[in-house]
């Protein structure tokens, strides 16, 4: 036992490779000098020197190995959030904590340490100046400091002057009063408990727990008007919220039933906010009432300020169209979404310089174009389908897409997360398809939805998708589609890849070219695809079949927002010593095709464009027949077949009338222009893939012909 902490077997081990380390090296020195001694090539008084050398090489070895090992021993330990009100060092405290603790065996001055809730500035709070002893605990109230601890859960990250994250936790949503510790100090696993500032987390009791109050009615569709009755536990208060916000004690107090009816009648709120587009001074809302629904946050509060998990309810009245497809209820609270670091607003920041007379510098970036997990809110995510409830979790809720963001009705990414008190995969099967779903998004657009549909039998990856009504905050926010989000998990579940051993890469991200397309490139530019055996070669690396399935896809629809490096993801097995998708090989996944048809102002027919050579107005990218991968593939005969053939083959099997009719059964929208495009762009896809291949179009139409009248 040292510094009042029994000796591990991960102490033993690292101390002692740490010192044998330091021998072995030491030793080669002592033994190099000797033999240079005996070779008279150095004076013979100079071994005693070796001694000397072989002591202070052991001696500085042994420190910097003493002192590595002291900076992996302190460790972050517990964290408490706002309000908790707690005693250390005979200080009374109320305000958020951060405790960490020293599993060293020397008193560590915390030199050249640093906290932060955000991974890319570390350095928020430093830790100079303080100290902790042998087995020790360290409590950072915070009261003016930088950063604070987030009622919706966040990550907390320890890190060293070099930039090195020595330690971090991504905590959940926990009530005030209660924190989140190690089991055991330094090293267990991370639990909701009571506050143990400044002592071991081993005295903790477990954290007080109250249920949430219980409600007269759950979730749906009623047909009338009704009474809501809430009730707690003895000793208990109920404070309840009608606005989506989060109830505390200044929240309404619970003294008797509440009507819930239909407030559709009612002038829209969330719908109304201005400061949603980035000219919001010239934007006038349509003020026309929308459909909505009641919601109810509720929460039990005891006498000594323990308060319980939130329920929440969302209630239809007297519409029974809702009764039929699938709703969905987005709940935040309205600070999170709409308030002056809402991420659905401009923002402080951008608002400030928007009113200024003559705002000279470049406008901050408005809240709804931040993007990345520190913009992500805690929601509460509810599905139903035909009137029945199907989800009810907590999930992370974040703004979607590119210029759309723009957009008044802004699009959504929810997310399936632990530390909100879900789990990695929402509980509901939401596509049919028996694959746990980790993360969603919704998108009006026919061409993302749809189109997958169509294409489904082929070998190129697509998203899910399946049509839903949306409100948020009790509001009707639009019609659209709920669709699957590219990831990792989503890849696995799918192809029946191990987890854990998909690399996946969105094209037109900066990581993108470390890995791929970059040096796939340099092996082509050294490999004719003409020759037979180098076009075998590069089907061991990439799956042919799922790029030119890709392509095929793309160019019927005309996707003026793709290339090869663009709005497009790869993926693969990352130990590719497995069968099928497990082999290694990249492939390829639709992405974005909202710019089906899209010429800019080229003054072009998009009916008639050739996908083929035309330059992408959008992205003001290269025309597909420059692009490096197909400029050299495009040389090999081999792939000159497989692409007609296969081409030929989604245009007889996949773009026709049977599968537009099957692909959009289930939606009520009217898609007859989007399907008369993809109508009319048979023949000249049938032109441009003739030409483009040196064939017959008649040749190309016989080959595509159905059974069914066009």
């Amino acid at each position: 036992m040292i510094g009042g902490r029994m000796l591990s077997y991960y102490d033993l081990l690292r101390i002692g490779a740490a010192i044998l380390a330091v021998i072995v090296l030491a030793a080669g020195i002592h033994a190099l000098v000797q033999s240079l001694r005996e070779r008279r090539l150095i004076l013979p008084w100079t071994g005693r020197w070796s001694y000397a050398l072989l002591a202070g090489v052991f001696v500085f070895g042994a420190g910097i190995a003493l002192m590595s090992h002291a900076e992996s021993e302190i460790r972050l330990n517990e964290v408490s959030r706002n309000e908790a009100r707690y005693l250390f060092r005979h200080e009374a405290y109320a305000s958020d904590y951060i405790e960490i603790c020293n599993l060293g065996h020397f008193t560590n001055l915390l030199s050249g340490y640093y906290l932060s809730d955000d991974e890319d500035d570390l350095k928020k709070l430093p830790l100079s100046g303080y100290a902790i002893e042998p087995g020790g605990f360290y409590v950072f109230p915070f009261g003016g400091v930088p950063f604070g601890i987030s009622g919706k859960g966040e990550t907390i990250y320890l890190s060293n002057e070099q930039g090195k994250i020595l330690d971090r936790v991504a905590f959940p949503a926990i009530p005030k009063g209660h924190a989140y510790a190690r089991e055991t100090d330094g090293v267990g696993d991370w639990v909701e408990t009571a506050q143990t500032p400044g002592v071991s987390n081993q005295s903790a009791a477990p954290a007080p727990t109250l249920q949430e109050p219980v409600f007269s009615a759950e979730s749906g569709f009623y047909r009338k008007a009704f009474e809501l009755m809430m009730q707690a536990q003895e000793g208990e208060e109920i404070f309840y919220t009608t606005d989506g916000s989060v109830p505390d004690r200044d929240s309404l107090r619970y003294e008797g039933p509440i009507t819930v009816e239909d407030r559709s009648g009612e002038p829209n709120r969330w719908r109304s906010v201005r400061q949603v587009v980035p000219d919001w001074k010239n934007y006038e809302p349509d003020e026309t009432p929308v459909k909505k629904a009641t919601i109810i946050r509720a929460v039990a509060v005891k006498e000594d300020g323990a308060v319980s998990p939130v329920r929440t309810e969302s209630f239809w009245v007297g519409d029974a169209d809702l009764e039929k497809g699938t709703v969905v209820s987005l709940v935040a609270d309205p600070e999170d979404l709409f308030g002056e670091d809402g991420i659905y607003v401009t923002g402080k920041a951008y608002d400030e310089w928007y009113q200024r007379e003559d705002p000279a510098e470049t406008a901050p970036l408005p809240n709804f174009q931040q993007e990345g997990r520190a913009w992500e809110i805690l929601a509460r995510f509810s599905v139903f389908e035909d009137g029945e409830p199907v989800l009810d979790e907590p999930a992370g809720l974040r703004i979607q897409g590119s210029s759309t963001r723009e957009d008044a009705q802004k699009r959504f990414s929810v997310f399936a997360r632990k530390e909100y008190g879900g789990d990695d995969s929402f509980s509901a099967d939401l596509f049919g398809d028996g694959i746990g779903t980790h993360a969603v998004m919704t998108k009006a657009c026919f061409f993302d939805a749809i189109v997958p549909r169509l294409v489904g039998s082929r070998d190129v990856a697509g998203q899910k998708a399946r049509p839903v009504s949306v409100f948020l905050n009790g509001e009707f926010w639009y019609d659209t589609f709920l669709l699957e989000k590219y990831n990792e998990e989503m890849i696995a579940a799918r192809y029946g890849i191990p987890e854990g051993d998909v690399i996946l890469l969105k094209g037109g991200e900066e990581d993108t070219n470390r890995e791929f397309p970059d040096p796939l490139y340099d092996w082509l530019s050294e490999h004719d695809l003409e020759n037979a055996d180098n076009y075998a070669e590069l089907g061991r690396m990439i799956d042919i079949q799922s790029y030119i399935d890709f392509w095929c896809t793309n160019i019927y629809i005309a996707n003026m927002d793709v290339s090869e490096a663009w709005n497009v993801y790869y993926w693969k097995s990352a130990d590719g010593g497995g069968d099928g998708y497990a082999d290694g090989r990249w492939r390829w996944g639709l992405f974005d095709l909202d710019y089906a048809g899209y010429v800019g102002d080229t003054g072009a027919d998009p009916v008639q464009i050739n996908t083929f050579r035309q330059k992408m107005p959008y992205v003001l990218s290269l025309p597909l027949d420059e692009r490096p991968l197909w400029k050299a593939l495009i040389r090999s005969p081999l792939f000159r077949e497989q692409f007609v053939s296969s081409f030929t083959e989604i245009m007889k099997s996949c773009f026709t009338e049977e599968m537009y009719a099957a692909a959009t059964a289930d939606t009520d929208a009217d898609w007859e222009r989007e399907i008369n495009y993809l109508r009319q762009r048979r023949e000249p896809v049938i032109r441009d893939l003739a030409a483009e291949f040196g064939l017959s179009e008649e040749v190309i139409r016989t080959a595509v012909q159905t059974d069914e009248k066009e």
